[in-house]
């Protein structure tokens, strides 16, 4: 095993915090860390992804695709309100917009690098002194679009440590409130996160990078999700005579928005988990004790990630990949190894009061009595009590 000054490069962006927010699963982070070089990660025994999901390439750039459309339609429809650079295909300096910011502005694709002030921001999340080091270098952490517009009659501002703060009635700051674009009809409960995490993130920025602002502008709670391809008022005004009124047509787009507002409460305590639990657990464990030693556990989530091993779904490029070593990736490596997960419907959850029992393989079931002190300390064992034994001896 290499120590983990002589392992590939890694980068923790909002890709990764994202795919792990929605499998959940601790070897799939660990190995997403990694830079795509499969000469590096060769050398260094670890796991090359492998392409499995067919058209994810083709999701991508229609995402991408939705955001500039977006961004063009907002550049013709509202010129005075926009500050972009090439119509948002390129970013912006931060501090050079808000610096021209006099009254409501969306400015697309701020420049905003969290590695710049990292160390502020994980202190101030509550991520542990010993526990930095294990935190990879952070990219692309930044939101789609700020929008700087005057302060509401009640706001909460959301502060450096993730929490949230009544304004103050005489507060005369603008709101900055953080739109992300997403091309979807339904939000969920990773993309809802994501838009929090950047809205704590861009509260620390105003701590320190743009500091000299604190005084004209605060990060609102007020987060969204932009996720119609026509907002239905902002078009419906655009073919109207009353949409020759520009700050009518900017009234129309933010009743629009409210419909994708993100309850920050509810999303931003993963966010917090992730930097402070997830991310030190999972890296620390595959740095000291090697990728293997990272928890996995096959189930329905897995089918979107990259090390699940399911040789039809992949491309004759990426099957040479496995064929040299089939054990790397989860899928065969749960057969091979009896792993619990082999048991369709079994949870992670109850796995791991399974394998705390000393049951950490399928054999290890056949035959377990229903009575069981064991099957009684999960629901779902509780609830399969009587068929898990018979399961086990069926596939092993």
């Amino acid at each position: 095993m290499p120590s983990a000054e002589k392992l590939p490069e890694r980068r923790l962006s909002k890709s990764k915090f994202a795919m792990f927010l929605r499998t959940q699963c601790d070897r799939e982070l660990y190995l997403s860390l990694f830079s795509n070089n499969a000469t590096a990660l060769e050398a260094a025994g670890i796991p090359a992804p492998l392409k499995s999901r067919p058209g994810v390439q083709l999701i991508t750039t229609s995402g991408r695709d939705f955001e500039y459309e977006q961004f063009d339609h907002l550049c013709t429809a509202l010129p005075s309100y926009v500050m972009h650079k090439s119509n948002g295909r390129a970013n912006i300096d931060l501090k050079e917009a808000l610096r021209g910011v006099h009254g409501p502005s969306l400015i697309l694709q701020p420049q905003i690098e969290a590695e710049e002030f990292r160390a502020v921001a994980l202190k101030n999340i509550g991520v542990r002194t010993a526990d930095m080091p294990f935190i990879p270098e952070m990219a692309g952490l930044r939101p789609d679009i700020v929008f700087a517009e005057p302060r509401r009659e009640s706001e909460y501002e959301i502060m450096p440590n993730g929490s949230r703060k009544l304004l103050a009635g005489d507060d005369k700051r603008m709101a900055l409130s953080v739109i992300d674009l997403k091309n979807i009809t339904e939000a969920n409960a990773t993309y809802s996160a994501e838009v929090c995490l950047y809205a704590m993130f861009l509260s620390n920025w105003l701590r320190t990078e743009g500091a000299e602002f604190q005084s004209k502008f605060f990060v609102t709670d007020r987060v969204y999700l932009w996720r119609h391809v026509e907002m239905p008022n902002f078009t419906r005004i655009m073919a109207t005579k009353e949409g020759g009124d520009h700050a009518k047509r900017l009234t129309a787009l933010k009743k629009d928005l409210e419909d994708g507002r993100v309850n920050y409460l509810i999303y931003m305590p993963s966010v917090r988990k992730f930097f402070t639990e997830d991310v030190p657990r999972v890296v620390r464990t595959g740095d000291q004790s090697g990728w293997a030693a990272v928890d996995y556990h096959v189930n329905p989530r897995c089918t979107s990630c990259d090390w699940l091993g399911n040789r039809a779904w992949l491309a004759p490029d990426d099957q040479k990949h496995f064929d040299a070593h089939p054990d790397f990736y989860c899928s065969p490596a749960a057969e091979k190894s009896d792993h619990l997960s082999k048991m369709a419907g079994l949870s992670k959850g109850a796995s791991v009061v399974l394998g705390q029992g000393g049951h950490q393989k399928v054999a290890s079931l056949v035959g377990i009595s229903p009575a069981s002190n064991i099957l009684r300390q999960h629901s779902h064992l509780k609830k399969d009590r009587v068929q898990i034994g018979a399961r086990a001896s069926s596939i092993t």
